[in-house]
């Protein structure tokens, strides 16, 4: 079997402009997409010995998309339209972070994380919009 780069994968949503976009940033089911792709993925390594490259989750961030235009979210990385096109992580983009490097913070309100010998670090909050 040839090497195997997984080169788009992921969920699409359906814009709910009713949302705020701290609410729009909780989107468990890619999270859980991800997670039992990505288990399912490692079953497929370890027990039927794929080599498997690359994995590149579909896609970093909201985008406009040519045959759905702005009606659909694509991304870890929620795009703000309304504000200067502002992003924020999505609860997929902190899963993803833990997922690749576990001593990340896990979720948007994680004030303390340690670096890479165990000290404690302040967190890299990005300031939000007051509608937020």
């Amino acid at each position: 079997m040839p090497p195997l780069y997984i080169t788009e994968n992921g969920v699409a949503d359906n814009n709910d402009v009713k949302l705020t976009a701290k609410q729009a940033c909780v989107d468990k089911t890619r999270v859980q997409y991800h997670q039992e792709h990505l288990a399912y993925l490692l079953l497929a390594i370890r027990k039927l010995k794929f080599d498997v490259r690359g994995y590149f989750a579909w896609s970093y961030c909201d985008n406009f998309e040519w045959t759905a235009g702005y009606k659909s979210r694509f991304g870890i990385i929620y795009t703000d339209y309304v504000n200067n096109l502002t992003r924020y992580m999505k609860s997929s983009a902190f899963w993803f972070a833990k997922f690749l490097k576990p001593s990340l913070p896990t979720s948007p309100t994680s004030d303390k994380r340690q670096d890479e010998r165990g000290r404690k670090c302040e967190s890299r909050k990005r300031k939000a919009p007051e509608n937020v």
